[in-house]
């Protein structure tokens, strides 16, 4: 049953009803057609408007325009989603259908299928612009034997589909609608067939209504611009945010809330079942014949991912800096953006350092990345109390900066103390091993030929990843570190413990589980994992097992002026230019990983502070050491020098900066390197922190220019 009213004069007046079962002829037709949504717009253009009920239409005037009979389903959308077909197309699917049409295209006016797909039950389905090789919507649908993706006239269009298939924005500055699945935006990348993080604003708190429908409080051009915003609830149901775009576009569109359906279709978003807003044209046919495509008289270095709330009504929220937005992938753009502020903080969450100042140098720098926060080489028998001051230290590090990724590690190193260590039950069902109540067994990690056996010290051993005592191992360090909050993990020379695993299956294996396991339980449903590769990466089957790559920064000493030392393409094993490239576990495609190149510690040679000790010591140090020795005017022009050459020299390359890092310096005595500013906290502190921020400030303003010189957004 459906009726309508006038308000008029502050009073209610029925206009019509139309009930399917009141005996009126013809009226049984409409019965179970409806959905738990409708749509409404004037179909057969006599300039008055009809409620589009799932598979029926009702007239102006009450009266049935027409039934399907198709039957009820749960979405519904009404467009021009055929720009080249004459008038409105309804995109609609069915549940348990009876007929070949479980998902279909019909013309609005009359009801006629134009084409369709089979299914036996369809529960989603959406039409919206996503892919600009075919005119018009795309449309794809959530139900059985339903796994393409069709242009608006039932083409199949080579490839997946998207995964989210619920509510759509436009959100950037393309034609191209956006899709809005729970708290999140995402851009379909089309010639690949993934998607690219945009948004994600279960960051700020936010939460989607309607259960598994995942929606926000409405979506809608209310601000103005043709691009859409988007509300969502906070989760403890105390403020409405407001969520607007900061990308420029070159289209200058009239606000869709002057097109009659777009208004109409804001109205009744939330009634049902919520589905997206659409104007009654054709984007691109409106953009093709009324607007002139002019240059946005703004440009803004923010990317796709800069999202902030626009507007809160309750508490003020605190703003959040932008473009490192991800969720369970992470876009090349997002990752070098971590990477282009990272710094290495050995022990951070480790009883390293004064925690209280390192967050303030942390937050004053605009560190985003936080390599070596949870670093522990060896030392089994304090593990689980150092897990425990992790997750209890860092909450407070998150409060500061939650956009933060710290990094815990998995280093080349198992001693005689993992025996003091029991295996949990459910490491022995991830690797599906036989449930045993014991401790880790130091003896069966160790490569069986006696290689690397008491490699570091006796007792202390390079593990071989082969043995499947290793695997549980690595596997029940990488969901601890998941569980207190470590977004990312340091595995140390991996090459050192492959010698049993030239094909990489066995590292596969180990770093699949683990990468599950922060699917369901990290932060933000990923884990970014890297190592240092000598050899440039390590592939298998053209699969890149790291996100991103790491190694030493490899400094050659200048012997003849005494403590100088400069960076040299081709000095010792370098990594620069030599990053392999292949398909990244978050699914795109690059010619070289990009990678950090850190200033590494590892020991002292038989003469500290002299020249000509051979191989990669400088001047007699490991690199971290010698630094450490320079003079601050020294140490904070180096840095600047460093980072230019690594950036000019291979744009794949970061240098991680130094906060934090363990000293051998048998001449003074030096046991660690703070960045710090020297303090009552940090009395040791070197005060290199002032030279790292002015480096990215500088390189955040180099950015912002190149991206106005090039007419890019971030």
């Amino acid at each position: 049953m459906l009726a309508a009213w006038n308000w008029r004069d502050g009073r209610l007046t029925p206009v019509w009803t139309f009930d399917s079962d009141d005996g009126t002829p013809g009226n049984r037709d409409y019965r179970g057609q409806g959905n738990h949504s409708l749509s409404v717009g004037d179909v057969d253009d006599d300039g008055k408007d009809e409620i589009v009920y799932g598979a029926c239409c009702i007239d102006d005037d009450g009266s049935g325009l027409y039934s399907t009979g198709l039957g009820h389903g749960d979405a519904l959308h009404l467009s021009d989603l055929d720009p080249d077909r004459p008038g409105l197309e309804v995109f609609g699917i069915h549940e348990r259908p009876k007929h070949p049409h479980g998902a279909n295209l019909r013309d609005a006016a009359t009801g006629k299928v134009i084409w369709g797909a089979a299914s036996p039950d369809v529960g989603r389905g959406v039409a919206m612009d996503i892919d600009p090789r075919y005119p018009g919507s795309e449309c794809w649908a959530a139900g059985g034997g339903l796994t393409a993706l069709y242009s608006c006239r039932g083409e199949v269009i080579p490839g997946p589909k998207p995964r989210a298939c619920n509510m759509g924005v436009w959100w950037d500055g393309d034609l191209l609608r956006e899709l809005l699945d729970g708290t999140r935006i995402d851009k379909w990348d089309y010639q690949r067939g993934t998607t690219e993080r945009l948004v994600s604003a279960d960051r700020f708190e936010c939460a989607s209504n309607n259960s598994s429908k995942a929606n926000p409080c409405l979506c809608a051009d209310i601000l103005g611009d043709w691009r859409e915003e988007v509300i969502w609830r906070t989760r403890d149901n105390r403020e409405l945010r407001i969520f607007s775009t900061t990308v420029p576009t070159e289209y200058r569109l009239p606000t869709l809330m002057h097109d009659p359906i777009y208004r109409l279709s804001v109205a009744w978003q939330n009634v049902g079942y919520n589905q997206p807003a659409h104007p009654g044209f054709s984007m691109e046919k409106a953009v093709a014949q009324t607007a002139s495509n002019l240059a946005a008289s703004c440009l803004v270095a923010d990317s796709f991912a800069n999202a902030q709330p626009a507007h809160t009504i309750g508490q003020q929220s605190r703003s959040q800096p932008g473009r490192l937005q991800f969720d369970g992938t992470i876009s090349r753009r997002v990752l070098e953006n971590y990477l282009s502020r990272a710094i290495s903080m050995e022990g951070l969450l480790n009883g390293r350092g004064d925690l209280e100042d390192n967050i303030r140098m942390l937050k004053s720098t605009g560190a985003k990345f936080i390599g070596r926060s949870l670093c522990l080489w060896g030392g089994e028998a304090n593990l689980v109390r150092n897990l425990e001051r992790a997750r209890q230290q860092i909450p407070d590090v998150h409060a500061a900066d939650p956009e933060m990724i710290l990094q815990a590690c998995i280093f080349e190193i198992v001693t005689t103390q993992v025996e003091q260590v029991a295996v949990p039950e459910w490491a022995f069902v991830a690797l599906g091993q036989p449930i045993e109540k014991r401790n880790f067994r130091y003896a069966d990690m160790l490569y069986p030929s006696g290689r690397f056996r008491d490699h570091w010290r006796p007792g202390h051993s390079v593990p071989d990843v082969s043995r499947p005592e290793t695997k549980l191992w690595f596997y029940f360090l990488g969901a601890s570190f998941i569980d207190v909050g470590c977004e990312a993990i340091h595995f140390g020379q991996t090459e050192l413990m492959n010698g049993n695993d030239r094909s990489l299956d066995h590292y596969w294996q180990v770093l699949t589980l683990i990468r599950s396991y922060a699917a369901k339980h990290a932060r933000r449903h990923m884990l970014l994992c890297d190592c240092h590769v000598p050899s440039g990466g390590l592939l298998r089957n053209g699969q890149l097992l790291m996100d991103f790559h790491s190694f030493p920064l490899r400094i050659m000493e200048v012997p003849d002026k005494p403590q100088e030392a400069i960076l040299k393409v081709g000095f010792s094993d370098g990594i620069y230019g030599r990053s392999k490239g292949g398909m990244t576990i978050s699914g795109w495609e690059c010619k070289h990983l990009p990678y950090l190149v850190e200033i590494d510690n590892w020991g002292a040679s038989r003469q500290p502070g002299q020249a000509k000790a051979g191989g990669i010591w400088v001047w007699g140090y490991d690199e971290i050491t010698w630094f450490a020795h320079q003079s601050r005017q020294y140490r904070s022009g180096w840095l600047r020098y460093a980072w230019d050459w690594v950036r000019h020299t291979d744009p794949n390359g970061f240098l991680q900066m130094p906060g934090s890092r363990t000293l051998r310096s048998p001449l003074d005595d030096m046991r660690w390197y703070h960045a710090n500013r020297p303090n009552a906290s940090v009395p040791d502190g070197l005060g290199d922190e002032d030279a790292i921020r002015a480096i990215w400030a500088d390189d955040s303003v180099k950015s912002r220019q190149r991206n106005v010189n090039t007419g890019t957004s971030g």
